[in-house]
Formats: C-alpha cells, sequence, structure tokens
C-alpha cells in the first residue's frame, strides 16, 4: 500500500471525556434495553406456546399450561446478572474449547517483541494496574480483544498470527487500544453482549458443519433450527452496536495516552484492515471468531471485506475520503459496529499534525471536490421506515392527547381518542408500510439499457461519493460466487462476489432465502458457490461498508439457469400489507 505524505484532513476537536463517565449511561441504557428485549421475547414466547397449546387443545383441555402465563421477570434479571457476572470465565472456557486459546507467557511475548511487554508493564505500573491476562490464539487471524475486567484484571487476547505479521510499534499502538477500554471502563456489559454472540454463533457454525453430513427431512430441519440460531446472533449484535461505537471512538482517544504516536495507530489500523481483508478473501469469507466477536474488535470485520479488500489498489484515498467528508455519514452508522476507518484514520492525522508528527494518511484536494448539499428530503426518503412509524406514533399520541382534552371541553365527539390502544397499533402500522412504500422506487431504480459488466470495482467504489444507500446504483458485474457452503449459508449471511481486487458482500432477501432453503434448496444461490457468475444489482454504502443488492444472478458456465431476488415485489407487499393491516386497525377501532 503506497503511504505517500498527503495534506492532513482539517484538524479535529478533542473528542475525549471523563475516563468511564463518559460510558456509563450509554452502558446502562444498553443493559436496560436488553433485558426488556429478553423480558418481552420470553413471555411473549411463552403466551404464543399457551395460545397455540390451547387452539390445538393438548396436553391440557383448553386451559394450557399455567406457569406459561406466569411472570418471570425477576428470575430473567438474576440470570442476565448472574450471566454479565461470570461472562469473563464463561468466555475463557469457550474460546479455549472452540478456538484453542491458551495463556500468553512473558517470555513468548519477550521473545518475539521485548518492547511491546516493557511498554504493558510501564503503562500498567503508571496507572496502578495489575498487568492484564495475556491470551493467545494460536489459528486465528490476525485479530486482538480484550473482555472481563471485574473482579480481577481484563483479558487481552491476540492471535499468534498478529504477533508474526505486526510490527512492534503497531502492536504497542493495539495493545494501546485495548487498555484504554480497561480505562474507560466500558468491557463489563460489552463482554456480556460479547459471550451471547460468541455462543450463538459458534453453536450455529459448528452445527452448519456437522448438518453437512445429513440429507433429506434431517437437513432442512436442522437448517431451521441453525437459521434460528442465527438470528439470535443477528439480535444481540443489534443490541450491542450502538454501544459499540462509541466505545470504540472513546478507546481511539484514550490510546492515545498509553502510545503518543497517531502515526503507529494510523499504521496498526490499516496494517489490520489488510491482513482481515487478505485472510477472508484467501478463506472465501470471514473467519467465525471474527464474525462471532466483531464487537469487540479494534474495527469492523465487514468493512474490512468491502471497501477494505480494495485498499491496496490505487484508491486508498479516495475510497476513504467518503468516510470524512460525505454530509450524511452520521445518519449512516447505525448498522455499523465501528466508527467508518477513513473518519478514525483523519482525526489521528489531525492528531499527529497536532504533535508536529506526519501523519501516514491524509485525504487529497481531488477526492475532497465537488461535494453536493446536505438533502432533508433525501435523508428523509432514506429514513422513511423510522420516519413513517415515528410519525404514525406521534399522530396517534396527538389524538390521545385531544381526547384526553375533549370531555372537559365538551366535545364529546372526540372523547373515543382517549387512550384508545387500536388507535396507537392502527397509526404505527399504517405509518410504517406508508414509509416504507415511499421510497421503493428509488431505493430499486430500473436499469439502463445496455448496461455492460465492469470488472474495475474500485473505480465504482471511488465514483459512488457522497451517496445516501437509499440511492440505488445499477451495476453489473462479473467474478467468482465464493463463501462457506451448505448450511452455513443457507440465508446467504456470507456470499461474495470475487471480483478484481477484492470481495464484495452480496445482499439478499433472506425470507426468499430461507425459503428455498426449506422447499427448493436446488434453486440456492449457495450451489454456484466456485463458479465464475454474473451479477446484476444495486450498489450501496453506508457506515464504511459496500455491498451489492442482488437482482439476478446468472452462472457464466450454464447461463439458462440463475436466481432471481424477489427483494423489490416482497418489500413492495410487505409495504401495502402493514399499511393496509394499520387501516384495518383504524377501521375496526
Amino acid at each position: 500500500m503506497a503511504q505517500s505524505p498527503l495534506p492532513p484532513p482539517s484538524p479535529s476537536p478533542a473528542r475525549s471525556g471523563p475516563p468511564w463517565l463518559t460510558l456509563a449511561i450509554p452502558q446502562l441504557v444498553t443493559a436496560l434495553l436488553v433485558l426488556w428485549v429478553t423480558n418481552l421475547a420470553i413471555h411473549t414466547g411463552l403466551r404464543w406456546a399457551n395460545t397455540l397449546l390451547r387452539w390445538v387443545r393438548w396436553p391440557v383441555r383448553l386451559y394450557g399450561i399455567a406457569a406459561f402465563d406466569q411472570t418471570y421477570t425477576g428470575w430473567i434479571m438474576v440470570t442476565l446478572l448472574g450471566l454479565t457476572l461470570a461472562s469473563p470465565w464463561l468466555m475463557d472456557n469457550l474460546l479455549s474449547w472452540a478456538y484453542g486459546q491458551r495463556p500468553l507467557s512473558s517470555l513468548h511475548l519477550q521473545r518475539q517483541h521485548p518492547d511491546l511487554l516493557q511498554h504493558l508493564r510501564q503503562t500498567c505500573r503508571h496507572q496502578g494496574w495489575q498487568l492484564p491476562q495475556l491470551r493467545l490464539l494460536p489459528e486465528a487471524p490476525p485479530v486482538c480483544f480484550s473482555y472481563g475486567g471485574w473482579p480481577g484484571p481484563p483479558r487481552i487476547v491476540v492471535s499468534q498470527s498478529l504477533l508474526d505479521q505486526f510490527s512492534s510499534a503497531e502492536l504497542r499502538a493495539l495493545y494501546s487500544y485495548e487498555m484504554a477500554h480497561q480505562a474507560n471502563g466500558d468491557l463489563l456489559v460489552i463482554s456480556a453482549l460479547g459471550l451471547g454472540q460468541l455462543v450463538t454463533y459458534t453453536a450455529y457454525w459448528r452445527l452448519a458443519g456437522w448438518g453437512e453430513k445429513l440429507t433429506g427431512i434431517a437437513a432442512r430441519s436442522l437448517g431451521a433450527g441453525i437459521n434460528a440460531l442465527y438470528l439470535l446472533f443477528w439480535g444481540l449484535r443489534q443490541l450491542s452496536l450502538w454501544l459499540s461505537r462509541l466505545r470504540s471512538q472513546a478507546a481511539d482517544d484514550r490510546a492515545l495516552s498509553f502510545c503518543d504516536r497517531p502515526t503507529d495507530h494510523q499504521h496498526a489500523l490499516l496494517h489490520l484492515t489488510a491482513t482481515l481483508a487478505g485472510d477472508s478473501q484467501r478463506q472465501g469469507h470471514l473467519h467465525p471468531l471474527v464474525v462471532a466477536l466483531e464487537v469487540l474488535l479494534p474495527l469492523s470485520s465487514r468493512a474490512a471485506v468491502s471497501p477494505g479488500s480494495f485498499l491496496r489498489r490505487q484508491y486508498v484515498n479516495a475510497l476513504l475520503a467518503d468516510d470524512r467528508y460525505n454530509p450524511y455519514r452520521r445518519w449512516l452508522l447505525t448498522q455499523a459496529s465501528h466508527p467508518s476507518l477513513g473518519d478514525r484514520l483523519a482525526w489521528l492525522a489531525s492528531q499527529a499534525t497536532a504533535r508536529g508528527q506526519t501523519p501516514i494518511w491524509g485525504i487529497t484536494v481531488a477526492a475532497q471536490a465537488p461535494r453536493p448539499p446536505f438533502s432533508p428530503s433525501l435523508l428523509a426518503q432514506q429514513k422513511g421506515p423510522l420516519l413513517g412509524l415515528l410519525t404514525g406514533g406521534a399522530v396517534a399520541l396527538g389524538l390521545w392527547l385531544v381526547g384526553g382534552l375533549a370531555e372537559p371541553l365538551g366535545w364529546y365527539g372526540l372523547s373515543s381518542f382517549n387512550q384508545d390502544g387500536d388507535l396507537l397499533r392502527g397509526g404505527v402500522w399504517l405509518g410504517l408500510g406508508l414509509g416504507m412504500l415511499s421510497r421503493i422506487n428509488r431505493l430499486y431504480p430500473d436499469f439502463p439499457p445496455g448496461l455492460t459488466s465492469s470488472c474495475q470495482i474500485g473505480e465504482v467504489l471511488v465514483n459512488r461519493h457522497h451517496r445516501l444507500p437509499v440511492e440505488g446504483q445499477p451495476l453489473q458485474i462479473e467474478g467468482t460466487l465464493v463463501g462457506p457452503s451448505g448450511l452455513a449459508n443457507s440465508l446467504g449471511q456470507q456470499i461474495y462476489l470475487a471480483s478484481s481486487g477484492g470481495l464484495i458482500k452480496l445482499g439478499w432477501t433472506t425470507i426468499q432465502l430461507g425459503w428455498m432453503q426449506l422447499l427448493q434448496p436446488q434453486y440456492h444461490p449457495k450451489q454456484w458457490l466456485g463458479q465464475p457468475v454474473r451479477i446484476k444489482g444495486w450498489g450501496r454504502r453506508a457506515g464504511g461498508n459496500f455491498w451489492l443488492d442482488v437482482a439476478q444472478l446468472v452462472p457464466l458456465n450454464h447461463p439458462d439457469q440463475g436466481f432471481i431476488d424477489q427483494g423489490p415485489w416482497l418489500q413492495t407487499l410487505l409495504s401495502l400489507g402493514l399499511a393496509l393491516a394499520g387501516v384495518a386497525i383504524l377501521g375496526w377501532g
């Protein structure tokens, strides 16, 4: 990767705050949200099970199971608290059993990187800390992460490949980043969430591998079970994303107090991106540990695949400039586990300049211009479902208020609005449906006639600046379809297109693929893994990630076969269904 000195971006103000107070409220909010979602899911599942039992009149006549109608909020709170406190020891054992984790001896570290061990000891002595428990993953890709920290010192885990491939200066920056999490006091909640994701994804991955030996109805039944595990993992990841982004940004700030060389942090992030991208290209997919513990890693493994796998080409500055200067970038991080790489590198460049150091990365003048103005209407289309849901709920709550004031004011015709639950439910469903429907055409524009295949995806990424994902860019790209085979990809979770220079994540209508896996596995796109294909779809970029939503897949060796994704039609039908359901609820109410 070329590292020519370039003009740094404008200096950013320091972002640091009080070490642990900065993240105390986000951790508390995340913990309460996890408790609320878990409590709601368990009790809703029990109620539905009892409803089903009463409907089929089994096993206890018409009465169901009395225990399913009880409230277990207290037990759920105690269980979640116990799992949180025990998460370091549980993760120790799971990482040891599933991924071969073992202690990293001081002698081992001293032999490879004596300066690094000295840095760790000096930092801990200056902070009044015990030395962290150092752990090693012998066979994993280049990764590092930390967890635990209560009641003893945290665990800092690195892979042997990281120790082999990274310089002492880069490792010092990465270890400083992990020690920053200890200084910020942000490990307890994220460690518990990381444990849940590690358990669910590891079980999903192992069962998928075992299921390759099964056929017929047994394989399909197991496929449904492991898809449920994956959806549980996905839900836990969603609950972790906000906290993960905040703690990553805070750790970037705090790490500079342990390793006051922002250029080393830049080197480490770029090198880690390149090595993770290279490992995913060799395997054709992300390592399961990297997927399971993404929220604990120093950067987003998904962004390391695409556009990260193209960073070794001539597009580095232009690729990352969009992360820094896209006027909508703050609104596009909802599905990102970390702040975008370009934003982090640019901030580190400003810190290096402030310290009199020469940053290794900047943004060229050409990459900065021209930029379109911020468009609230376009952003409203991007956030259409959320905006519609909030608007429908707000209108319903407003009518509630009118209903509450109607009787004292003598407006008896409006008093029925007061505390009408159907009004709120109908308004929310109607607003959500209309919000989704309002952006369908822009989200899935028609393909222009004569669209030709492009192999230079790097140029496509460079030219796709300052746009929103809702502005779908019609593309046709040829490459090789890669990813894990069998049940591990029944929902298309990790299917990529290996194009010129790197990997492109492919997006699918998950409902459609799940249905095909159960009923028509012979038509599932994963059957063409390892084969050259032509993909027609819509390119999108958000939160530092780039992906291609598939419209059509054609195997070049069998052009008479292929797959057509029904995403636009399914979203249209879902939008209309939600809107009509809202109208029906309001009409019946």
